[in-house]
């Protein structure tokens, strides 16, 4: 009887990593690129995974903006600080993240004492 080989699940797995690492994609690369970063979020949210790249996307637009020191800056930082904290951290946070509540509410009250 001929021994056939099957493949695991374990098996594609490896065979994806080997493939994935021919590639050096990384999650910076992906937000620097607007339109890569388009395509991947709408293939999130049909995998209804995308609310921690959306809090990645409004973080990683506070982090570039926070980089620039100027006064006009300054605002739209604070805004988008809110507008994180409101989405993804806040008491009544319209998609939250897994975050432990002591964690979350640290962060609110370092942001609140701040503004």
């Amino acid at each position: 009887m001929k021994n056939i080989l099957r493949r695991t699940d374990d098996s594609r797995k490896e065979g994806m990593v080997r493939l994935l690492s021919r590639y050096h994609i990384t999650v910076d690369s992906i937000l620097q690129h607007e339109p890569t970063r388009k395509k991947f979020k709408k293939f999130l949210k049909k995998e209804h995974k995308d609310t921690a790249f959306s809090f990645l996307i409004e973080a990683y637009e506070y982090e570039c903006l926070f980089s620039v020191s100027n006064y006009e800056n300054m605002f739209a930082r604070h805004n988008i600080a809110r507008q994180i904290i409101d989405n993804y951290l806040g008491e009544d946070a319209k998609t939250p993240l897994a975050v432990p509540q002591e964690r979350r509410r640290a962060i609110v009250v370092k942001y609140d004492s701040s503004s």
